[in-house]
């Protein structure tokens, strides 16, 4: 089995939510992402697939139905969790409503979801994953002074996530929220999935970013998770920059489509 490793397919912002997408829409729009008939290839994508997450059903189908893929393996992102329209307003209060209503509505329709709690075999690979979250260790790394209230002061002034997730208070929530629901397995784990870097350094940022300040809260420290799951390749995404690096004997990939116009440099990125 082959995998095509990527993240932060944004999917709403290529395509109209309330419009049906059609096979030549897509190809038209994303072609240098998708191709049809790739061989015995599945689709790992980790997280920020949509705002939308009925559209991103559709855009699965399309891709499973008529490009051929043969498995798509998913983990959510922050955006994933957003409240973007009136409808999701009123229909999700907190993040673990929502949480709840997007594995069961992904499960339903023979998404493979990565949630932390099981290891899937995919013709002999073993894949595992979560969404994550970022914390402040970068900040604590490089301002020792500071507290937690400050570093939530400036996450709150400074990133969507504290505007659209919905009961989302403190940036800690949902880190210890994502972290609670692990279930760490005991076999040996050739691909780690999650949306978020696990590991804390200035090391692999972008150039562009080297001295924003919201570099905190595109990773998190998580060395004993490393440590534990140690894993062959560990896929992620939040960045929307490619990166291919090897890290403590562990392959890391960043391979993010992200927002229209934006270069990402992203590749084609097979794993056989």
């Amino acid at each position: 089995m082959k995998f095509k490793a990527l993240s932060d397919t944004h999917f709403d912002f290529y395509f109209n939510p309330d419009t049906h997408i059609k096979s030549k829409q897509l190809s038209a729009k994303m072609n240098h992402y998708f191709e049809h008939n790739e061989e015995n290839l599945s689709l790992i994508i980790a997280g920020d697939l949509g705002h939308y997450p009925k559209q991103n059903i559709e855009i699965f189908k399309i891709l499973k139905d008529e490009y051929n893929y043969k498995e798509i393996i998913v983990t959510f992102g922050n955006h994933d969790y957003y409240n973007v329209s009136k409808t999701q307003k009123l229909d999700f209060k907190t993040y673990q409503q929502k949480d709840d209503y997007l594995v069961k509505l992904y499960e339903d329709n023979e998404i493979i979801m990565l949630n932390g709690n099981k290891v899937y075999d995919i013709e002999g690979t073993k894949i595992f994953g979560y969404p994550s979250w970022y914390d402040d260790s970068l900040y604590r790394r490089e301002f020792h002074n500071m507290y937690s209230r400050d570093i939530d002061h400036i996450w709150k002034n400074s990133m969507n996530d504290a505007r659209l997730i919905p009961g989302l208070d403190s940036l800690f929530d949902m880190y210890k929220y994502q972290n609670n629901k692990l279930i760490l397995p005991k076999e040996r784990i050739d691909i780690m999935v999650s949306h978020v870097r696990p590991f804390v350094s200035t090391d692999y940022i972008d150039y562009r970013y080297i001295n924003d300040v919201t570099n905190t809260f595109y990773m998190f420290d998580g060395r004993e998770l490393m440590d534990k799951i140690n894993p062959d390749i560990w896929i992620y995404g939040h960045s929307h920059s490619h990166k291919h690096y090897v890290k403590d004997n562990i392959e890391f990939i960043c391979n993010p489509i992200g927002y229209p116009a934006e270069d990402t440099r992203f590749k084609n990125f097979i794993l056989d």
